[in-house]
């Protein structure tokens, strides 16, 4: 079964939280008085991040949000996106940005901010460094329109053109036959627009209130009535489109996506009737959905898509419980694609399951805890996908591995809790199908747990388990309990590897190993702990599966057999690592490091 696109892209709480290295306090130093005497040189900002330098478009912005929000917010602003289970499992909640009291009480310029700088604690990225000022007030006029649906601006506008326009003119200008002789704002001032909430607008209508030689003495508007005047007045700063029309605008093509569902276990029937849903990834997250049905040939069709060149579209499809995608496709030269959408027939035995490898890595020790990954190749030895009994929530669950009880900040590089996993107690259960065949699933897991100077690891499996290890950087840690392989120096730094006696654990067996040691600050190799949250997957093939065998091959423990099928992995990885980086799911310094540690292991394998 083909690795969905979703498990190649970062999620966006991996990305956040997948953050590394180890470091040694400095002495504090003590500043020379002089230089607390001097005064800070206080950074000016551009104009263009105060007040946006042309008016902000609804149309433009819904592209933007397409591509950057959608996938958290959701298409409305409803908290409901394909991420944001995934974020509430992590422990926070993704903001309904057409919540009406967060529009009343937004200042822009604040929200602007909040755009550009993220916010961290809330897994919230900072959009500043990938959206010129621009592009983040189109997104942010984008979501203002998402709050001022078209019934309240047409109210807005009839109680303006009634009981404004006389002194602030029709558009707002602060040019009205009434306005003679007074100064008078104007509304389309982008450094109005930047600091003004509606509330602060409401509040201006309500100045009135018992003042009778206030201007605004003479309006008799409600709580409802001024808020959709608000709205209205609002619009003279920026150009309000229907949202709903903006992002169909935005979805629309000439592209057309036709997928046939295959069963592959022999004598396994046709689906048919099917709901098959087809998921958009832009480069940075998922940007639309659509929903068809098979025929009774299996067939289904996706017309009117946008092809963008740099949009992924991959289907996926539940049948017999269990949730089947299709490869990844592109559109490029053609604005017809035909593909195949594999499915199996669906086994409940466990014993068809077996871990092939598990990797546990120390990514890095600090601050008293131990960040620790866990890698896990599967092998499906039959001919259907494998899922296990549903459990008390009905979810779909597969394979399942332990976690330490101890664990925090759990996260996966990849869909996370919510979206791919589920927890319950300390049991993680993937919800995704293995597929029959060879690696043909894997699970990368991140934790913390509490370190002072030792640390006894023992975890259950489930399956039969072929091979496992430990990994570490060259920091001064060691795993007791196991043999000591030593570190092996490779293009991309050094990596110690520790082996048990026996490689192998039955189903229902322990892999256990003490870490004890005070480790020297040192970071994980090859790369920060940010790229490593990003490309582990990348990382655990070029270690695990090819460092290792290395080593093995040097000492004339492995046959021409085994070194040829690692070689093909390897060419795998390298394609795989291409193929990310032609889809924008990878930085180019990472990728450039990633591919030179492969090439240099196939290069050393081959001699």
């Amino acid at each position: 079964m083909k690795t969905p696109l979703r498990y190649l892209a970062a999620g966006l709480a991996t990305g956040l939280l997948a953050l590394a290295g180890c470091s040694t306090a400095a002495p504090r130093r003590t500043l020379p008085v002089e230089v607390l005497l001097t005064p800070a040189v206080v950074p000016t900002r551009p104009p263009e991040e105060l007040a946006p330098p042309v008016p902000p478009d609804v149309a433009r912005g819904a592209a933007v949000y397409a591509n950057k929000c959608a996938a958290c917010h959701g298409d409305a602003g409803l908290a409901d996106g394909p991420r944001a289970a995934q974020v509430r499992a992590q422990g926070s909640l993704v903001p309904r940005l057409s919540n009406p009291d967060t529009q009343r009480a937004a200042e822009p310029r604040a929200w602007f901010d909040l755009i550009s700088r993220g916010r961290i604690e809330r897994l919230m990225p900072g959009f500043a460094g990938s959206l010129s000022a621009q592009e983040r007030w189109d997104v942010l006029a984008y979501v203002w329109a998402l709050g001022a649906p078209p019934d309240a601006l047409q109210t807005g506008q009839a109680i303006y053109a009634q009981q404004c326009a006389a002194c602030h003119g029709a558009q707002g200008r602060g040019d009205g036959p009434q306005a003679a002789g007074r100064a008078m704002l104007s509304f389309a001032d982008p450094n109005w627009l930047a600091e003004t909430s509606l509330n602060e607008m409401i509040r201006a209508m309500q100045a009135g209130d018992g003042d009778a030689a206030h201007p605004h003495a003479a309006l008799q508007l409600d709580d409802a009535e001024r808020l959709a005047a608000a709205h209205y007045i609002r619009t003279f700063g920026y150009i309000w489109a229907n949202p709903d029309d903006a992002r169909a605008q935005v979805n629309a093509g000439d592209g057309v996506l036709t997928f046939v569902a295959t069963n592959r276990t022999p004598g396994g029937q046709t689906p048919a009737g099917l709901p098959v849903t087809l998921r958009v990834y832009g480069p940075d997250s998922e940007v639309l959905s659509r929903t068809a049905t098979l025929d009774d040939a299996g067939v289904v069709v996706f017309p009117g898509l946008p092809a963008q060149p740099d949009y992924f579209y991959q289907p996926e499809l539940i049948y017999q419980g269990a949730k089947f995608f299709a490869a990844p496709a592109q559109f490029t030269d053609t604005r017809a694609i035909t593909g195949v959408l594999p499915v199996y027939e669906v086994t409940t035995d466990p014993s068809v399951i077996r871990i092939s490898e598990l990797h546990f890595f120390v990514q890095s020790v600090r601050d008293g805890f131990i960040t620790m990954v866990e890698f896990y190749l599967f092998d499906n030895t039959s001919d259907r996908a494998y899922i296990s009994q549903a459990g008390g929530s009905q979810q779909t669950r597969s394979v399942q591995i332990s976690l330490p009880p101890e664990a925090i900040n759990l996260r996966f590089d990849g869909p996370g809790l919510g979206e791919r996993f589920v927890r319950i107690g300390n049991l993680i259960y993937d919800m995704d199908a293995v597929g029959p065949g060879v690696r043909s699933a894997s699970i990368t897991m991140f934790y913390d747990v509490p370190y002072r100077g030792a640390r006894a690891f023992e975890r259950e499996v489930f399956y039969d388990l072929g091979r496992w290890d430990v990994l570490m950087p060259e920091i001064d840690l060691r795993a007791e309990g196991l043999i000591d392989r030593g570190t092996q120096q490779l293009s991309s730094g050094a990596i110690r590897l520790f082996e048990p006696a026996e490689l192998s654990v039955p189903a229902g067996g322990v892999a256990r190993f003490e870490l004890a040691g005070q480790p020297r600050g040192a970071p994980a190799p090859g790369e920060d702990g940010r790229a490593i949250g990003f490309g582990l997957v990348a990382l655990a093939v070029a270690l695990a599966l090819g460092y290792l065998l290395i080593w093995r091959a040097k000492r004339a423990s492995v046959d021409e057999a085994a070194l040829a099928a690692e070689r093909q992995r390897l060419l795998e990885a390298i394609v795989e690592l291409d193929q990310r980086r032609e889809a924008g799911q990878i930085r180019e310094s990472v990728y450039r490091k990633r591919r030179a540690g492969l090439k240099q292991t196939l290069r050393e394998i081959w001699e």
